[in-house]
């Protein structure tokens, strides 16, 4: 049996302080279906506007998210961002 090793996080979304498995993304238990959320309204921006190349400024002006949270996901793996053109794209290319 492997062992579980937790650390004392801060939860990205909303700073509370909480305990996870070692190298899991930061997010708490209450917020992760906020995170799904914005990732999904997020990803369905990008997907339904393949022709629109939005920055991170875009997206959190439309979809009225700060941009450290998309940010985060971003920086989390869940968005790619072209480091040339600063525009986001969707991971899963749909």
């Amino acid at each position: 049996m492997e062992d579980q090793r937790f650390e004392l996080v801060k939860c990205a979304f909303c700073g509370k302080a909480f305990a996870q498995e070692a190298g899991k993304r930061p997010t708490c238990p209450d917020c992760l279906a906020e995170e799904d959320a914005v990732y999904r309204k997020i990803r369905n921006l990008v997907s339904n506007n393949p022709d629109r190349r939005m920055n991170v400024s875009d997206v959190a002006r439309i979809l009225g998210i700060e941009e450290r949270t998309i940010n985060y996901l971003i920086e989390n793996g869940m968005f790619n961002l072209s480091l040339r053109s600063g525009v986001i794209s969707s991971r899963l290319g749909d």
